[in-house]
């Protein structure tokens, strides 16, 4: 896919990549966020985006993120705070329109929760977990 799209039916169309739909996360009033993974026929992973939808509406969605990287999981603490983690160590954080990120843990981490804006909870491989107080864009 050589020029990406923010419209979601032209990206699932392209028979050359192999869309997924790995989360659904509400987000915000009457909104959601939508972590699409997209890969080759050979299923390696080519992009990770996220989309910001209203109330399941066609033609509301909206690209917040497209990254060359897998996104594991997304959290929504709060209207206003989006977490999503990539598989790895390095949380993403989207808010006021713009994403950040800081590599949080040491462990491989396959999952993120958020209890509230400031403090976020990952799982990883072998019982390994972490908080984080010290999010990208703390107030």
């Amino acid at each position: 896919m050589s020029k990406f799209t923010n419209d979601i039916e032209t990206i699932l169309r392209d028979p050359r990549y192999h869309a997924q739909c790995m989360q659904i996360v509400p987000f915000g009033r009457d909104h959601c966020a939508l972590l699409f993974e997209l890969g080759t026929q050979d299923h390696d992973i080519a992009y990770s985006v996220v989309f910001e939808v209203s109330s399941f509406a066609p033609g509301t969605q909206s690209q917040t993120l497209k990254l060359e990287e897998w996104l594991a999981s997304l959290a929504s603490p709060s209207l206003t705070n989006l977490f999503a983690l990539e598989v790895g160590r390095v949380v993403w954080r989207y808010r006021g329109g713009n994403w950040t990120s800081t590599k949080v843990a040491k462990n491989l981490m396959q999952r993120v929760w958020s209890y509230d804006d400031g403090l976020t909870l990952l799982v990883g491989d072998k019982g390994s977990r972490g908080r984080s107080t010290e999010m990208p864009g703390r107030p």
